[in-house]
């Protein structure tokens, strides 16, 4: 219930989180991205999905959640996710309670991602929809030592800071649809790191010397990155990469 109600899911996307929160647990050689295929049709198939859209093929490339699943599942979560409307003028929020693992903030209009206080909560999740902001507080990695996904996309942010690197639990992170022309050097830090998604950073005009770091890297999305001119040299040793876009 970290996306909102009627919001598109794509399939490979959410596979891609239940990874990163060790949700899947693999028997044998299996592939973990195999499990998550057959949990995401086990779900389809007792209609917890709905509105599919398919590739020519017949597999489901993304689809929503139904309403009224969404509903129910809001309430049996309700201690450990929430979901907060940011509204202007908005400065500071209370702190979160200690059980809120997973938070979605939505509707931030332009401004610092600094108006929630981490300090007392324990989160794997922080995803935004709808939102603006353009300025990731420094201090804020250091409140987020456990996170496992953040999903920053479609903000405003040109720029991240370097304690990014701190966050070393990090496995899924989506920075698609910002104006980024750079990634600090600190995201070559998560060497837990499995999923990148930098999809439509138009102004991204390249990546760090050292991704050759990120040995646990299976995902890396760089479609539509109109000014990346090259991949750097390291890339060659990642050798659990399962797909570059």
């Amino acid at each position: 219930v970290i996306f909102p109600k009627d919001h598109l899911i794509y399939k490979d996307y959410l596979i891609e989180l239940w990874m990163s929160q060790d949700y899947l647990y693999s028997k044998g050689n299996t592939e973990k991205e195999i499990i998550g295929q057959r949990f995401f049709d086990n779900l389809a198939m007792r209609s917890f999905f709905q509105g599919f859209e398919k590739y020519n093929d017949g597999n489901i490339w993304r689809c929503k959640m139904h309403d009224i699943v969404h509903d129910f599942l809001q309430y049996l979560t309700q201690h450990e996710c929430f979901t907060m409307e940011v509204k202007s003028g908005n400065n500071t929020i209370n702190p979160l309670g200690d059980k809120i693992r997973h938070l979605t903030l939505t509707l931030a209009p332009e401004g610092p991602l600094s108006c929630v206080s981490f300090s007392y909560c324990d989160l794997r999740t922080l995803a935004t929809f709808d939102s603006k902001f353009n300025v990731v507080d420094s201090t804020l990695m250091s409140q987020l030592k456990h996170l496992r996904s953040l999903n920053l996309s479609g903000n405003c942010i040109e720029e991240l800071p370097e304690e990014i690197g701190e966050l070393v639990h990090t496995r899924f992170i989506d920075l698609s649809k910002n104006p980024l022309k750079k990634l600090p050097n600190g995201v070559c830090n998560l060497f837990n790191l499995q999923t990148l998604r930098l999809n439509e950073c138009v102004k991204l005009g390249s990546l760090p010397q050292s991704m050759g770091k990120l040995i646990n890297l299976k995902h890396l999305y760089v479609e539509y990155c109109l000014q990346l001119k090259y991949l750097p040299k390291g890339i060659g040793r990642l050798t659990n990469l399962r797909g570059l876009d």
